[in-house]
C-alpha cells in the first residue's frame, strides 16, 4: 500500500535538521520545521509555522520540545510552493508576520528566538538545512 505523502510517526529527538513535521499541542496541532542552533552544540528546536503561533506573537517562533514527543514527520519529502501572484512578493522584508526570504538561490524562513530570559530577536532559518542564523543575511555574506 502506498501512503501519500510519506509520513512517519517518530520521536522529536529522531528528527533531522530541516525535517518538516506535524506536532501536537494543547491549542491544536501545528506544522513545524526542525532547526538546529550551531552556537548551542546543535540544539534541536521547532520553528512553528502554523496554522497558529505562540500566544502574543505575530511571528513563527522557535520552541523546545521534549525529545520523547511523538510527531508525524514528512522528513524532507515535501514541496514548498511559492506564490506566483505578484502580490505575494515584496522588495523589502515586512515588519511583522511570517515571511520567506530569498537570497540568491537559498530560501530562509523568518522566526522569533528568545530563550533564557533574553529579549526576543528575529532569526532566519535555512529551509534546506534547518540551520538557525541570528544575524542579518547581509552580515552573514561578509
Amino acid at each position: 500500500m502506498d501512503i501519500t505523502p510519506n509520513l512517519v510517526a517518530t520521536r522529536f529527538a529522531e528528527l533531522n535538521s530541516g525535517d518538516l513535521f506535524v506536532c501536537p499541542d494543547e491549542a491544536g496541532p501545528y506544522v513545524a520545521i526542525l532547526t538546529t542552533d550551531p552556537t548551542a552544540n546543535g540544539n534541536k528546536l521547532a520553528l512553528r509555522l502554523g496554522p497558529t503561533f505562540e500566544p502574543n506573537t505575530q511571528f513563527p517562533a522557535l520552541k523546545s520540545c521534549p525529545p520523547s514527543l511523538t510527531v508525524l514527520s514528512f522528513g524532507k519529502d515535501y514541496s514548498l510552493r511559492l506564490p506566483c501572484n505578484t502580490s505575494g512578493w515584496l522588495n523589502t522584508e515586512p515588519s511583522e508576520g511570517p515571511c520567506l526570504l530569498l537570497e540568491q538561490d537559498k530560501l530562509f524562513l523568518r522566526g522569533l528566538v528568545g530563550f533564557y530570559g533574553l529579549r526576543p530577536t528575529l532569526c532566519y532559518v535555512g529551509v534546506q538545512d534547518g540551520v538557525i542564523y541570528t544575524v542579518s543575511l547581509r552580515q552573514r555574506q561578509e
